[in-house]
């Protein structure tokens, strides 16, 4: 947790569920302009920090010194 790599790869991830989450809200019938900034910005931003937390909760349970569920070395492909 205490690693630049932790956090590089922790920040990835947030950005891609910010991305993510981001897509439905322009997906909609509504027009951009007409949204507000609220959703725009605060549906991304709330995904980005599920995805922080959850990065945080996988701390002791994945690969050491990352932020993944899985260690990837070990699952067989």
């Amino acid at each position: 947790m205490f690693t630049i790599s932790f956090w590089r790869d922790t920040a990835e991830r947030a950005t891609r569920a910010a991305a993510t989450a981001f897509i439905p809200v322009l997906g909609g019938e509504a027009i951009f302009w007409d949204l507000g900034w609220e959703p725009l910005v605060g549906i991304p931003a709330t995904a980005a920090l599920l995805e922080i937390a959850a990065s945080l909760s996988a701390i002791k349970i994945g690969k050491v010194g990352t932020p993944a569920l899985l260690d990837h070395d070990t699952v067989n492909e």
